[in-house]
């Protein structure tokens, strides 16, 4: 069975602001890959990398010259996308990705984000301009997504413009798939384009529009397609004992109760010994059996047990509000995306101090930290070695 291939398209209106709550909205749809536009990053928003990193995600990104814009392709840490060489376009925004599967199978990726300001993109220049970007695609192998914010009514077949982009996609035999408003203030302006081709159709479905509790006035678009994909890396299975869940008391109780309590036992030191540790380990058995536990090997250290509970009441309140469609789900669903973003914020931003200040006597330790926190490769050297320099782009 070929396994599904989860994929979402979203206009964050910046992630700068919002970058766990983008993320971990994307953990929540199980998302493998995404296609973001208007992410307002620039390339040397570093500390900004590494916390998508950390939040199980890593990305492609195009930025624009000047303020706004931004365009990017995340993908789950666990994927081997390959960036492709785009060319620049004036009236479009543009990055590019190629995904292999298990049977040499190759998947194109596309991210387009056309601006609707007419100063940088009008319709003369963006249908001139995805023409030739389109033809450019023709001869080159695969199947193929194509997928962003274009900033055109699809739903109103009689205008001009519409007409024009209908046809182009006709002339390249392109299907569009969405066919509901992807805007609050309706419209459909994020779209989906894949090929219609024998060979490299790809097959979408399970297509889901869907209002976040972000501050974007896009919806979040996701879908499945069939492509054979294999993460780099699995769970692993460890075992262990939940000793923080044991009931003291209780615990207390029984070892009063137990042979410990009865010096006659006491014979002499081996016999003792035996008996502490035949007695302690049933009664571990009893209060926190063993159990299996499946460890994420990539899971930073810096999530903790508040950050799983915050994770788990927003994943259901999520799936109440998917469920139900009432005001109190989608009102409860909203609490929950704020206080799980608050805490995986407060927690990451004070593990990180905490270990900072732990390593101010060392700086080979504090350069590693500074190093995972501007997103730098540790195998590649840095001229600089000083620690206190490296910390500016950080103050």
């Amino acid at each position: 069975m070929i396994p599904s291939l989860n994929i979402g398209v979203f206009n964050s209106r910046s992630i700068c602001n919002k970058t766990a709550g983008v993320f971990e909205l994307l953990s929540d749809f199980d998302t493998d890959v995404c296609f973001l536009t208007e992410t307002w990053l620039r390339k040397d928003d570093t500390s900004k990398f590494s916390e998508i990193k950390d939040l199980g995600y890593k990305l492609y990104h195009q930025s624009r010259p000047g303020r706004g814009g931004g365009v990017a392709i995340a993908y789950k840490k666990q994927l081997s996308l390959k960036k492709q060489t785009s060319v620049r376009y004036k009236s479009f925004e543009l990055v590019e990705s190629t995904l292999v599967s298990n049977t040499n199978e190759l998947l194109r990726l596309g991210c387009i984000y056309r601006s609707c300001t007419s100063q940088v993109s009008n319709t003369k220049d963006f249908f001139e301009d995805f023409d030739n970007y389109l033809n450019s695609l023709v001869h080159l192998p695969g199947k193929l997504v194509l997928a962003g914010d274009f900033n055109i009514h699809i739903e109103c077949g009689s205008d001009p413009d519409v007409r024009r982009f209908q046809q182009l996609l006709q002339q390249y035999d392109l299907t569009q798939h969405i066919s509901s408003a992807t805007h609050i203030s309706g419209g459909i302006l994020d779209l989906v384009l894949t090929r219609n081709c024998d060979e490299n159709t790809l097959k979408i479905e399970n297509i889901e529009i869907t209002q976040t509790a972000t501050t974007s006035d896009h919806f979040l678009l996701s879908f499945s397609c069939k492509f054979s994909h294999q993460y780099k890396s699995q769970q692993i299975i460890k075992t262990g004992r939940k000793v923080k869940d044991i009931d003291l008391e209780s615990f207390k109780r029984d070892i009063l109760n137990s042979e410990l309590n009865d010096i006659c036992n006491f014979n002499n030191c081996n016999d003792a010994t035996n008996m502490y540790n035949k007695v302690l380990g049933n009664l571990l058995d009893k209060h926190a059996p063993i159990q299996e536990f499946k460890v994420n090997p990539d899971q930073d250290k810096w999530v903790n047990s508040e950050v799983q509970s915050a994770r788990r009441i927003r994943r259901k309140a999520e799936r109440d509000y998917r469920r139900l469609k009432t005001d109190e789900a989608k009102k409860s669903y909203r609490a929950a995306y704020k206080n799980a973003e608050e805490v995986i914020n407060t927690r990451r931003d004070s593990y990180f101090c905490q270990q900072l200040e732990q390593s101010i006597d060392n700086k080979k330790d504090t350069y590693k930290i500074v190093n995972k926190l501007m997103d730098r490769d540790l195998s590649k050297k840095e001229k600089s070695t000083d620690c206190d320099s490296a910390l500016i782009p950080l103050l």
